[in-house]
């Protein structure tokens, strides 16, 4: 069953991991398995995670230990 948008997943950031919101950046309810979509990714630790997530070129999303999504960053902002 695909996520709703704004699931909250693990971002992996190098050494560590934070949770996140995963949001449709194109006003989609469900985010659709198996499909290069665009999303965005708010991290709710700013304060822990700042540094490491500005420097993030790649993303990888889990769910407990399983990977469930890659990327890459298109706009940091």
């Amino acid at each position: 069953m695909p996520p709703d948008s704004g699931v909250r997943s693990q971002l992996e950031l190098g050494e560590f991991q934070t949770s996140c919101i995963v949001e449709s950046d194109t006003g989609l309810d469900v985010l659709p398995l198996g499909e290069e979509i665009t999303v965005r990714i708010r991290p709710l630790f700013v304060n822990q995670a700042a540094d490491a997530f500005a420097e993030l070129v790649s993303v990888e999303l889990f769910e407990g230990n399983k990977r469930v999504a890659t990327g890459v960053f298109l706009d940091v902002g």
